[in-house]
C-alpha cells in the first residue's frame, strides 16, 4: 500500500481515515513522533488494528501538480534566460527542473516566465 499525504489543517490537526475499516479520528499534528520522516508515519488503527502509512504535508497552501515548459533567470544576475519545467505550483512558490547544469543556491530569487 502507497504512503498517503495527509494535510495538517490551521489549527495542527489531522484527520485520520482507516483505509482498511474507514474508521475516522483527529489528532494533533505535534503528537506524532518523527513527523517530517520523508517515508512516512505508520499509524495502527485503534478500529481495526492493522498498520497502514502517512506522510504530514505541514504547506499551507494547495500545491497542483503541472507539467510545463518556461524559462528563469536569476535576480540581479547579468545574462540570458535558461529553461526550465514546472512541475508544481503553489500561492507560496513553485518546483521546477532545470534544463541542465545551473549555478542556483537554495535561497536564489528568480524571475521566470513562460
Amino acid at each position: 500500500m502507497s504512503v498517503k499525504t495527509i494535510s495538517v489543517n490551521e489549527k495542527g490537526m489531522v484527520f485520520l481515515n482507516c483505509p482498511f475499516c474507514e474508521n475516522s479520528s483527529r489528532r494533533r499534528a505535534e503528537s506524532f513522533p518523527n513527523s517530517n520522516q520523508p517515508n512516512g508515519i505508520s499509524i495502527t488503527c485503534s478500529s481495526c488494528g492493522k498498520t497502514y502509512e502517512i506522510q504530514l504535508d505541514f504547506r499551507k497552501a494547495f500545491r497542483k501538480i503541472t507539467f510545463f515548459d518556461g524559462f528563469y533567470s536569476k535576480l540581479g544576475s547579468p545574462g540570458g534566460f535558461e529553461k526550465m519545467t514546472v512541475i508544481d505550483l503553489s500561492l507560496g512558490g513553485c518546483s521546477f527542473l532545470a534544463s541542465g547544469r545551473h549555478s542556483l543556491n537554495p535561497d536564489d530569487r528568480i524571475k521566470f516566465g513562460l
